[in-house]
């Protein structure tokens, strides 16, 4: 048995805007999510998952605490200084935490070695552990290319130099300022030739939040960086962020990189995330301790 994705998104997110932190709630809660634009061919089997799931509901085999909305938790919009945008959640239910790029309930950084969770998932964390790496200990050679990763797991994954386990580090980048987005909030289906799930159903729905959070971040009068890692990201930045945006001209910059799932594609582009603090520099701010 199935129904319509665009009937299951406007059920599960009946009254949204009450999973949202207080504080982004007047900047966000009246977004008009696009229901409308989700592709009404698409469609949904009954017990199929829709992932993350709302505050305060039960997933199984989702991460504790795990929703939709949870990028925004411990963020103050008055704060954002750098927004990361990738494309939709981590594959996997028992990683899609509601945070970008955060890899739900990863025991250590070793454990990347293991088959756990989606391959790509697993990637894109040790290409992003590789960069966090080269930038706090100054030695781009830890993020050279993907057969660094050993070096820089050996070296910075256990002991008196470690990197912080995944989410309490992902805590102290948004005590810092930090938003970690993707251009849909939620996931049903996933595929590397782009799901139509996502691209005519996840994608559109979430745009106009997306828009939103963009119009308040560009109308405020302090600098932020935007960085965009992969192409569809990229895509979907360009269609909302003006030129001067887009140029760097002015309080904000844009970054555009390959996604951390494409490994040597991304390291071979140069650190973004030492990129970014060298444009929060330009603009008076303080870099951010990746």
């Amino acid at each position: 048995m199935t129904y319509r994705l665009r009937d299951a998104m406007q059920e599960v997110l009946a009254g949204w805007p009450t999973d949202l932190d207080a504080s982004w709630r007047p900047v966000l809660g009246h977004a008009a999510l696009g229901f409308e634009d989700v592709d009404p061919s698409l469609e949904l089997n009954v017990g199929e998952p829709i992932f993350p799931p709302r505050r305060h509901q039960t997933l199984l085999g989702a991460p504790p605490g795990a929703h939709m909305f949870k990028a925004f938790d411990g963020v103050d919009p008055a704060d954002v200084r750098c927004v990361v945008v990738g494309q939709d959640p981590h594959p996997s239910v028992g990683q899609a935490t509601g945070v970008g790029f955060e890899f739900g309930q990863l025991a250590s950084w070793h454990a990347l070695d293991a088959p756990v969770g989606h391959e790509l998932s697993r990637l894109l964390t040790r290409t992003l552990f590789q960069l966090i790496v080269a930038d706090r200990s100054g030695d781009a050679g830890y993020a050279a290319s993907t057969d660094d990763w050993q070096r820089a797991r050996d070296d910075f994954g256990a002991g008196d130099r470690s990197v912080e386990p995944m989410e309490g580090l992902v805590d102290t980048w948004k005590a810092q300022g930090v938003l970690l987005l993707n251009t849909s909030l939620t996931l049903t289906r996933f595929s590397l030739d782009i799901d139509p799930h996502y691209s005519r159903g996840h994608r559109p729905l979430w745009a106009p939040l997306l828009r939103r959070l963009l119009d308040y971040l560009l109308g405020r009068d302090q600098a932020v960086v935007i960085i965009s890692f992969g192409t569809l990201a990229d895509e979907a930045l360009r269609a909302l962020l003006p030129a001067g945006v887009l140029a760097s001209d002015g309080k904000a910059a844009y970054l555009d990189y390959p996604h951390p799932a494409e490994g040597d594609a991304l390291l071979r582009r140069g650190n973004p995330l030492t990129d970014c603090n060298a444009r929060l520099a330009e603009r008076g701010l303080e870099p951010i301790r990746w």
